[in-house]
């Protein structure tokens, strides 16, 4: 059983003048058909480049290389300046449109924009602390709306105000001790809805995103977990644990049972919510079948 996600993120821009992270650095890259102008959120350190991409411009930041392309007609021009951590989580929400991110951000769709959110914030350095409050997970999706709205310039480039006066946060208090945090710590409590540790699955999963997967989540004990739901509940989960131990699952309040496999050959064993799962290191466990 392999859960795998197809969709690449590579969201872009033909507008001149959009703004973008480069991956794995605090440098912020404004791109215009003949030159790209650099601010570091980190240093305030800045600078500019001439380039020549005049005709049929186009801004696409990278997220599976690690860096922002600039292209025209006959002309590419890679800005590639950091690196990216050994082993990056990913998240689908079902999506597979075209990453068009001015077409993003008219639609607000988050099923587009939060996989972005969360590959993006791990790959920017740590910088300070998000004030997100505690909310019912019915609260959660018209609530990133508006931090997306407010907090976010171009190709998710944050922002600690709301320059454009939209009325939807108090006025002159940041929600975030630093623009970064929207990011990485943003992207942390993104994980939060779909998982938590201690094998708390899908915690809480607001209504709308009705299904997805969730690849590559490391946990503090060095495990590895692959997982995937639907219709709101969770269907399926590949473990490979990072140590032998006993651990029992926290699944939807709807859940009462599930198969356990070990391996593609093992026809399986039906266990409860309250039984304890043992894990042995190096030897994959595959969950599915869960029931009411």
């Amino acid at each position: 059983m392999k859960i795998s996600i197809a969709q690449r993120l590579r969201p872009f821009s033909r507008l001149p003048g959009t703004s973008c992270l480069v991956p794995g650095t605090a440098w912020q890259v404004t791109a215009f058909p003949t030159q790209l102008k650099f601010h570091n959120l980190l240093t305030d350190e800045e600078r500019e480049e001439s380039i020549a991409a005049t005709e049929s411009f186009t801004l696409t930041q990278d997220l599976e290389r690690g860096e922002v392309v600039i292209s025209g007609k006959k002309y590419k021009h890679v800005v590639k300046l950091g690196s990216l951590p050994a082993s990056i989580e990913r998240l689908s929400l079902g999506s597979h449109k075209t990453l068009d991110w001015d077409m993003s951000r008219r639609r607000l769709d988050l099923s587009d924009i939060l996989p972005v959110w969360f590959r993006l914030g791990q790959m920017v350095p740590a910088d300070g602390k998000i004030d997100f409050p505690e909310m019912d997970k019915l609260e959660v999706v018209p609530f990133l709306k508006n931090v997306f709205r407010a907090y976010f310039q171009g190709i998710l480039v944050p922002r600690l105000f709301d320059d454009d006066h939209q009325g939807l946060f108090p006025e002159g208090k940041p929600i975030a001790t630093g623009s970064l945090a929207l990011l990485h710590e943003g992207a942390r409590w993104i994980r939060g809805l779909f998982f938590q540790e201690g094998f708390h699955f899908l915690p809480h999963l607001p209504p709308e995103f009705h299904a997805g997967r969730l690849l590559h989540l490391k946990t503090k004990e060095g495990d590895d977990i692959d997982m995937e739901w639907s219709k709101k509940l969770l269907r399926r989960v590949v473990i490979r644990p990072g140590k032998s131990r006993s651990v029992k699952l926290h699944l939807q309040k709807p859940l009462a049972s599930f198969r356990i496999r070990r391996g593609m050959k093992d026809r399986g064993e039906r266990l409860t919510v309250q039984d304890a799962v043992e894990m042995v290191e190096g030897q994959v466990l595959l969950f599915d079948r869960f029931e009411k």
